[in-house]
């Protein structure tokens, strides 16, 4: 099974907000019903149960199949590999060998996954499909191998769970606002996701290695809150919630709240966001006047981009997509802006790496987006 333990470090990491927010309290009789409700920890269970007692073997390695997707869903990558190899060799066909090669790029072992995407890129007769996975992830064996030293040390604070924490954000100069889907998280039901918790916004005190939940019952509710975001002088905060709803397809919005005196007030959900669409991952500018963050709002790229919404006369503006200088066909994430520089992740280029804009972010905001 995954190792549920993570690190709060500055650095993306692969288990996010995103997608619905899910309980277990609707009668789910098979998993192929729980995956298609995204439900995909509960899936991953009731497929294992039925794989054991099918007879058909086709039936079988859709199943395994299924088992696999399910497990990459919620970061368990060891046993979505393994799966997704059952899947394969069971007869399953390239799409399974294709995902088995991904899963291995996601445990880092490049090279395995580098020889079975040119062996599926050979069995559908396109080796030129995959070249391009296949250059990723030979690029990532020598990025790899030639790691520059650094004087930097990362460790594990005391203050981390064995669930997920993650998205740290400065609040002082000893505390931090974090997410989290610890045990201390509000709410009785089990996030049919990932088999978690629902997560909560949570504060660390750093000297003293205590956490606490953050914002008070206005801000933590039974839903998923995470990735938070504070203004330049803290009296704004916007931070990413999903909504608990009867029907599965609840999607997750950005929401901002002011504080007033010691209190943040009720938060509210910000005008530009649009029903149907996930918004995740804000960032302010220096001077307040910016909010980046990443969204699904383009279908044609069916995935992740950064997009950019401006505060004039006291309000937040449609938001525009940072273009393709930044904006990939993949999934970009995690923004932060520092002075001229707008560092964020994507998975692009083989690794989940971080990358930046630096200098000319400045001239992409005020002029056109390329």
């Amino acid at each position: 099974m995954m190792n549920r333990h993570r690190y709060i470090v500055v650095a993306l990491l692969i288990f996010t907000i995103v997608g619905v927010s899910c309980t277990f309290t609707e009668k789910i009789r098979d998993g192929r019903t729980a995956f298609e409700r995204k439900r995909y920890f509960q899936a991953s269970e009731m497929l294992m149960s039925e794989f054991e007692v099918s007879r058909s073997n086709l039936d079988r390695m859709n199943i395994a199949y299924l088992i696999g997707e399910s497990n990459m869903k919620f970061g368990a990558f060891e046993e979505a590999a393994r799966w997704y190899k059952i899947a394969y060799e069971g007869g399953y066909g390239p799409s399974a060998l294709s995902a088995y090669a991904n899963g291995l790029k996601q445990l880092e072992r490049y090279e395995d996954a580098a020889s079975s995407f040119a062996k599926v890129g050979d069995e559908i007769g396109d080796r030129v499909k995959y070249r391009r996975e296949i250059a990723n992830c030979l690029q990532a064996v020598e990025w790899r191998n030639d790691a520059i030293y650094t004087p930097y040390v990362i460790e594990n604070l005391k203050l981390n769970s064995n669930a997920s924490d993650y998205a740290p954000v400065p609040v002082s100069t000893n505390e931090i606002a974090f997410t989290s889907d610890r045990e201390m998280s509000t709410g009785e039901y089990i996030y049919a996701w990932s088999g978690n918790d629902f997560s909560d916004l949570f504060i660390a005190d750093l000297r003293q290695n205590s956490v606490k939940q953050y914002g008070g019952e206005q801000i933590n509710i039974d839903g998923n809150e995470g990735t938070v975001a504070f203004s330049p002088d803290g009296t704004k905060m916007v931070f990413c919630r999903c909504f608990s709803r009867e029907d599965y397809d609840a999607h997750c919005k950005l929401m901002i709240s002011e504080k007033n005196d010691l209190a943040w007030s009720k938060p509210v959900i910000l005008p530009f966001i649009k029903d149907g669409i996930n918004y995740r991952h804000p960032t302010f500018s220096q001077d307040g006047t910016m909010l980046v963050f990443s969204a699904n709002i383009d279908e044609a790229t069916n995935d992740y981009d950064l997009y950019l919404s401006r505060f004039v006369d006291n309000n937040w503006e449609q938001p525009q997509s940072l273009g393709v200088r930044v904006n990939s066909q993949r999934r970009e994430g995690f923004p932060f802006l520092h002075g001229d520089t707008l560092y964020f992740s994507s998975d692009f280029a083989g690794m989940g790496d971080w990358m930046f804009i630096k200098h000319s972010f400045n001239l992409m905001v005020n002029g056109p987006f390329l």
